[in-house]
Protein backbone atom coordinates (compact mmCIF):
# COMPACT_ATOMS: atom_id res chain seq x y z
CA UNK A 1 0.00 0.00 0.00
CA UNK A 2 2.62 2.62 0.75
CA UNK A 3 4.59 2.17 -2.62
CA UNK A 4 0.91 2.92 -4.34
CA UNK A 5 0.86 6.42 -2.15
CA UNK A 6 4.83 6.99 -3.12
CA UNK A 7 3.94 6.60 -6.63
CA UNK A 8 0.64 8.64 -6.87
CA UNK A 9 3.10 11.58 -4.68
CA UNK A 10 5.68 11.23 -7.23
CA UNK A 11 3.33 11.68 -10.31
CA UNK A 12 1.63 14.32 -8.76
CA UNK A 13 2.93 17.85 -10.72
CA UNK A 14 4.85 19.84 -9.01
CA UNK A 15 4.19 23.22 -8.68
CA UNK A 16 6.50 25.82 -10.93
CA UNK A 17 8.92 28.32 -8.83
CA UNK A 18 8.32 27.08 -5.53
CA UNK A 19 4.82 26.78 -5.53
CA UNK A 20 4.00 30.75 -5.07
CA UNK A 21 4.23 31.46 -9.04
CA UNK A 22 1.18 33.40 -10.35
CA UNK A 23 1.26 34.11 -14.13
CA UNK A 24 0.67 37.76 -15.13
CA UNK A 25 -2.74 38.25 -16.73
CA UNK A 26 -2.47 37.64 -20.63
CA UNK A 27 -3.96 41.63 -21.83
CA UNK A 28 -6.97 40.76 -24.23
CA UNK A 29 -7.52 43.60 -26.69
CA UNK A 30 -10.98 44.00 -27.87
CA UNK A 31 -12.71 46.45 -29.95
CA UNK A 32 -16.08 47.24 -29.86
CA UNK A 33 -18.13 49.15 -33.27
CA UNK A 34 -21.14 50.75 -34.86
CA UNK A 35 -21.59 50.47 -38.76
CA UNK A 36 -23.76 53.25 -39.51
CA UNK A 37 -24.65 51.83 -43.04
CA UNK A 38 -25.20 48.24 -41.87
CA UNK A 39 -26.47 48.94 -38.71
CA UNK A 40 -24.30 45.92 -37.57
CA UNK A 41 -22.47 45.88 -34.53
CA UNK A 42 -19.10 44.03 -33.51
CA UNK A 43 -17.58 43.04 -29.84
CA UNK A 44 -14.31 41.30 -30.62
CA UNK A 45 -11.14 40.06 -29.19
CA UNK A 46 -8.59 40.10 -31.72
CA UNK A 47 -5.51 39.69 -29.87
CA UNK A 48 -4.72 38.27 -26.32
CA UNK A 49 -1.24 39.23 -25.62
CA UNK A 50 1.23 39.24 -28.50
CA UNK A 51 -0.63 36.84 -30.56
CA UNK A 52 -3.41 37.39 -32.87
CA UNK A 53 -6.49 35.51 -33.04
CA UNK A 54 -7.26 34.47 -36.62
CA UNK A 55 -10.88 33.82 -35.39
CA UNK A 56 -10.99 37.43 -34.37
CA UNK A 57 -9.03 39.43 -37.09
CA UNK A 58 -11.64 37.36 -39.67
CA UNK A 59 -14.40 38.49 -37.89
CA UNK A 60 -12.76 41.65 -38.11
CA UNK A 61 -12.40 41.39 -41.98
CA UNK A 62 -15.71 41.14 -42.81
CA UNK A 63 -17.35 43.26 -40.55
CA UNK A 64 -15.08 45.85 -42.50
CA UNK A 65 -16.11 44.37 -46.00
CA UNK A 66 -17.31 46.51 -48.90
CA UNK A 67 -21.15 46.65 -48.08
CA UNK A 68 -21.84 47.74 -51.15
CA UNK A 69 -20.30 45.03 -52.63
CA UNK A 70 -19.46 42.07 -49.87
CA UNK A 71 -16.13 41.96 -50.94
CA UNK A 72 -13.83 40.85 -47.94
CA UNK A 73 -10.28 42.10 -47.99
CA UNK A 74 -7.72 41.15 -45.14
CA UNK A 75 -6.81 44.22 -43.00
CA UNK A 76 -3.43 45.16 -41.52
CA UNK A 77 -4.08 44.00 -37.71
CA UNK A 78 -1.82 47.15 -36.44
CA UNK A 79 -4.81 49.17 -37.63
CA UNK A 80 -6.55 47.90 -34.94
CA UNK A 81 -3.53 48.00 -32.71
CA UNK A 82 -3.95 51.74 -33.11
CA UNK A 83 -7.65 51.42 -32.68
CA UNK A 84 -7.03 49.94 -29.26
CA UNK A 85 -4.61 52.69 -28.13
CA UNK A 86 -6.71 55.43 -29.32
CA UNK A 87 -9.20 54.34 -27.26
CA UNK A 88 -7.41 53.59 -24.46
CA UNK A 89 -5.30 56.44 -24.11
CA UNK A 90 -9.04 58.24 -24.11
CA UNK A 91 -9.44 56.23 -21.31
CA UNK A 92 -12.57 54.85 -23.22
CA UNK A 93 -11.07 51.58 -23.84
CA UNK A 94 -14.73 50.33 -24.18
CA UNK A 95 -16.07 52.76 -26.46
CA UNK A 96 -18.18 51.80 -29.60
CA UNK A 97 -16.24 53.01 -32.90
CA UNK A 98 -18.80 53.99 -35.20
CA UNK A 99 -17.67 53.09 -38.54
CA UNK A 100 -18.98 54.68 -42.00
CA UNK A 101 -16.60 52.95 -44.77
CA UNK A 102 -14.50 49.58 -44.29
CA UNK A 103 -12.40 48.30 -47.09
CA UNK A 104 -13.87 49.87 -50.89
CA UNK A 105 -13.08 48.29 -54.15
CA UNK A 106 -11.50 50.29 -56.33
CA UNK A 107 -14.75 50.25 -58.40
CA UNK A 108 -16.84 51.42 -55.34
CA UNK A 109 -13.79 54.08 -54.83
CA UNK A 110 -14.32 55.01 -58.64
CA UNK A 111 -18.07 54.89 -57.71
CA UNK A 112 -17.64 57.80 -55.08
CA UNK A 113 -15.00 59.59 -56.31
CA UNK A 114 -17.41 60.26 -59.70
CA UNK A 115 -20.34 61.24 -57.18
CA UNK A 116 -18.63 63.75 -55.17
CA UNK A 117 -19.02 61.74 -52.10
CA UNK A 118 -15.39 60.91 -51.51
CA UNK A 119 -12.01 63.10 -51.70
CA UNK A 120 -10.57 63.68 -54.80
CA UNK A 121 -6.63 64.91 -54.33
CA UNK A 122 -5.77 61.03 -55.27
CA UNK A 123 -6.07 60.37 -59.36
CA UNK A 124 -5.79 56.99 -58.73
CA UNK A 125 -8.48 55.48 -56.47
CA UNK A 126 -6.55 52.39 -56.12
CA UNK A 127 -3.86 54.31 -53.69
CA UNK A 128 -6.82 54.98 -51.29
CA UNK A 129 -6.30 53.76 -47.81
CA UNK A 130 -9.52 52.29 -47.66
CA UNK A 131 -8.46 49.95 -50.95
CA UNK A 132 -5.55 49.04 -49.27
CA UNK A 133 -7.13 47.64 -46.06
CA UNK A 134 -5.05 50.05 -43.88
CA UNK A 135 -7.99 52.09 -43.11
CA UNK A 136 -11.53 52.91 -42.10
CA UNK A 137 -14.00 55.89 -42.11
CA UNK A 138 -15.11 56.85 -38.80
CA UNK A 139 -16.72 60.35 -38.02
CA UNK A 140 -15.09 59.84 -34.57
CA UNK A 141 -14.28 57.47 -31.93
CA UNK A 142 -17.23 58.04 -28.93
CA UNK A 143 -15.24 60.30 -26.90
CA UNK A 144 -16.02 64.38 -25.00
CA UNK A 145 -12.11 64.67 -26.36
CA UNK A 146 -13.50 64.89 -30.03
CA UNK A 147 -10.69 63.45 -31.55
CA UNK A 148 -11.51 62.05 -35.09
CA UNK A 149 -9.95 58.76 -36.43
CA UNK A 150 -9.31 60.81 -39.64
CA UNK A 151 -6.64 63.08 -37.98
CA UNK A 152 -5.34 60.17 -35.91
CA UNK A 153 -5.10 58.29 -39.69
CA UNK A 154 -3.45 61.51 -40.91
CA UNK A 155 -0.66 61.49 -38.59
CA UNK A 156 0.29 58.07 -39.34
CA UNK A 157 2.72 56.68 -41.79
CA UNK A 158 1.61 53.68 -43.25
Amino acid sequence: MRIVYVLLALMAPLPASGGNAIAPPVVEYRLRFYHTHTHERLDVVYRCGDVYLPEGLSRLDFYLRDYRTGDVHHYDPHVFDLLHELTSSLGRPDAEIEVICGYRTPRTNEFLRSQRFCSRTSPDARSCRAVRSHALVSPHVVSNRGILWSDCMNRCDW
